[in-house]
């Protein structure tokens, strides 16, 4: 948070404001991301059981799914309260390093896509 309150250039006020926010939901965030690592448990252990079972790997999937969809709603409960505290000259300032966060997100993900692309031992298998 420290760049980006920089980047932001937050006073004080705000700093201790968004800290807040962050505190009154530290509980709900560990507790949707502990429901995330049980769910893709269950869905690691569907994939990689004895037998194939899609209807099993379906479930669990669909358990991991609504798992993270809780977090993104948490999250962006979340986001709805930081930008609140913003000055309108913040939240566009904001937008732009999401836009530049999920630019280089992206290229990473087009990085992993290509080699998954090669094969498990490289070239093309």
């Amino acid at each position: 948070m420290h760049r980006v309150a920089e980047k932001l250039d937050l006073s004080d006020q705000q700093k201790s404001e968004i800290r807040d926010v962050f505190k009154a939901h530290r509980a709900e965030l560990q507790s949707e991301m502990e429901k995330i690592r049980a769910a893709r448990k269950e869905q690691l252990a569907a994939i990689h059981g004895e037998t194939f079972d899609e209807g099993a790997i379906r479930a669990a999937a669909a358990k991991v799914a609504g798992s993270e969809a809780d977090l993104a709603v948490a999250r962006g409960r979340i986001a709805s309260e930081v930008r609140a505290i913003l000055t309108p000259e913040q939240r566009v300032k904001a937008k732009e390093l999401f836009s530049d966060a999920e630019a280089f997100r992206g290229e990473i993900f087009n990085r992993i896509h290509r080699r998954i692309g090669e094969g498990p031992f490289g070239g093309d298998s």
